[in-house]
């Protein structure tokens, strides 16, 4: 309770006229002009051209939402969600890990609210959180299945590739330090093959071999015995796509 308490005063700062961000006048102001009627003056000035291209995380948010809600509240609603889903992110993440709370977990709704006001980066605050929320369901997942797996795995990249390209970056670095952490009983030869073989470009292969063998290996580990498995982090990475 503490942490969330403390994550909700490090969200009253929103209620000022201007929250102070690096950033978010200028995602304001450009927020502004989307939502400018085709009669303005201004538009003379301004040309809006959609494509497929990273960094977008606010804009987004503002197309599915700009028939519900004004720009300032969308504003308002980016610069929470770029703290909150961070904090929330490494809270689960936490709870995958370990089975009670440390006190130390109390700084991150600082160092989370921090990150925004100081640096800004809202995109990639709320890019960030939506990866750190990925892995944490990674990490406390234990029953694999290679089609659900697959489909939020390539879904959390795509929308990533889509909010910051730096916070995708962050989800695949630290998906493949998960995956290259020796296991319960893991020899290091296997954890340093399986960690060689997660950067090779094995593409779908790989991929499906790694599901299998996580498989093989839970049911092996009930039997006390234990084993390796090899992955691909590239068929995850959307950068081809665009």
């Amino acid at each position: 309770m503490a942490y969330f308490a403390l994550l909700a005063l490090m969200t009253l700062p929103v209620l000022f006229p201007i929250p102070r961000t690096a950033d978010l006048v200028n995602h304001w102001a450009r927020l502004t002009v989307l939502a400018m009627p085709v009669s303005d003056p201004l538009n003379a000035f301004y040309r809006v051209e959609w494509g497929v291209i990273p960094n977008l995380g606010i804009d987004l948010i503002y197309m599915l939402l700009a028939s519900l809600l004004s720009v300032e509240t969308i504003v308002r609603l980016a610069f929470i969600l770029s703290f909150w889903l961070p904090a929330i992110g490494i809270w689960l993440l936490h709870r995958a890990w370990a089975q009670k709370p440390s006190p130390t977990m109390l700084i991150v709704p600082v160092l989370s609210y921090n990150l925004v006001t100081t640096v800004g980066l809202v995109n990639y605050g709320i890019g960030i959180g939506i990866a750190l929320i990925a892995l944490a369901w990674w990490a406390g997942n234990e029953r694999r299945r290679i089609v659900r797996d697959l489909l939020i795995l390539n879904a959390a990249a795509v929308v990533l590739f889509f909010c910051h390209l730096m916070a995708l970056a962050g989800f695949c670095i630290i998906f493949g330090l998960l995956e290259a952490t020796p296991r319960c009983g893991e020899s290091f030869r296997a954890t340093f093959l399986r960690a060689r073989d997660l950067l090779r470009p094995n593409g779908a292969r790989g991929f499906l071999h790694y599901f299998r063998a996580r498989r093989h290996r839970a049911a092996e580990s009930r039997s006390g015995r234990h084993s390796c498995a090899l992955c691909s982090l590239r068929f995850m990475s959307p950068l081809h796509w665009c």
